[in-house]
């Protein structure tokens, strides 16, 4: 069960359904597991899901409302891969109107059939390697409104260490199909999709407390709604705080039309407290003809105290020192964001 609201928002008009859920069973299913050598377990019913780096499909962790799906999952062993089949109907977040979600009111989520989820997800027995393939189909109904994507996605997750304290990664996703430019009704033109994302960082475990990398992450995008293409990026129920920062009200960068290298690094200062500093220089990866790229500079902080074995305390926050091209938006100056959080295991 999760119960997620907002408070003191003053009619904050960008508050939505990721935000505020409530009380909402986010997880309701039955598992048979030990069926044979080659077939772990079958999972039916109300799922949340942590596929590999999370980019494609995972469990929120900073923001207030969860992904959830409703349908089956396969889990089997095979050859030296941990292979996962999965057919779901993602679920839709209630209520949707402004006033309803500004007064926490409650309705349950639901799902709708002309909304599928499914693929295949296989990990290596030693982790190096992590595939996802995933297909996502919908079509409009009377109680949906949808772009209509008809998109395939195609993720190769490769991890190495070598030379005893450095680690690598590269992630590259490739996406195609079709889609319109928006859910609105009067859209009724399919698009061709053609994007891309890739993430990679290396880094070095430079004493016993620290660990520093430096990261990129880039994601195609369209300077060009006018066409007959889509070239933006959909991270499909991916998530993103782990690249770009905070979430939630500080509406951090989509995966989209992004070029963003960075710096990061954690220090565990001793066994209750872990220190992270990051950094990201933001641009636009495809830009209009007469238009700006830079975004920004984007600084991020965060503490982690473990107060006692259950309880760990958060604070945390960014900066973003906005570029050419944000300084011309609605809200031009430059953004800072603090947080507070509390997690108690049992």
């Amino acid at each position: 069960m999760e119960d997620s609201r907002a408070y003191l928002d003053e009619n904050d008009p960008t508050l939505k359904s990721s935000q505020v859920n409530t009380l909402e069973p986010v997880q309701l299913y039955i598992t048979y597991k030990g069926i044979g050598e080659y077939l772990d377990s079958v999972t039916v019913g109300r799922v949340t899901l942590d596929h590999g780096s999370r980019r494609l499909m995972g469990r929120t962790r900073f923001r207030n409302a969860t992904n959830s799906f409703e349908g089956a999952l396969i889990d089997a062993y095979w050859s030296g891969w941990h292979v996962r089949g999965f057919y779901l109907l993602p679920l839709k977040r209630f209520p949707l109107d402004s006033a309803s979600i500004d007064d926490n009111e409650r309705a349950f989520d639901r799902s709708y059939s002309n909304q599928k989820f499914y693929g295949v997800y296989a990990e290596s027995e030693d982790n190096a390697w992590k595939i996802h393939s995933y297909w996502l189909k919908e079509s409009d109904s009377e109680e949906l409104a949808t772009k209509n994507r008809d998109l395939f996605t195609l993720s190769v997750d490769y991890s190495k260490s070598f030379l005893k304290s450095w680690k690598y990664n590269i992630e590259a996703i490739g996406q195609t199909g079709q889609a319109r430019q928006s859910a609105s009704t009067s859209d009724i033109d399919n698009k061709d999709v053609t994007a891309w994302m890739i993430h990679s960082h290396i880094g070095k475990q430079i004493n016993e407390s620290t660990f520093v990398r430096a990261e990129i992450d880039a994601a195609s995008g369209d300077d060009d709604n006018t066409d007959n293409a889509i070239r933006a990026f959909d991270s499909l129920y991916g998530l993103r705080r782990f690249d770009f920062g905070p979430t939630d009200v500080y509406q951090t960068f989509p995966r989209s039309n992004i070029l963003a290298p960075g710096l990061r690094g954690v220090t565990k200062l001793n066994n209750a407290n872990t220190i992270m500093l990051g950094y990201k220089g933001l641009w636009l990866q495809k830009v209009a003809e007469g238009q700006e790229g830079f975004l920004g500079h984007q600084v991020e902080f965060r503490w982690r105290y473990q107060a006692s074995a259950p309880l760990r305390l958060e604070l945390g926050g960014a900066y973003l020192a906005k570029g050419e091209a944000l300084e011309t938006g609605a809200y031009p100056d430059n953004s800072m964001y603090a947080y507070t959080g509390f997690m108690y295991s049992f």
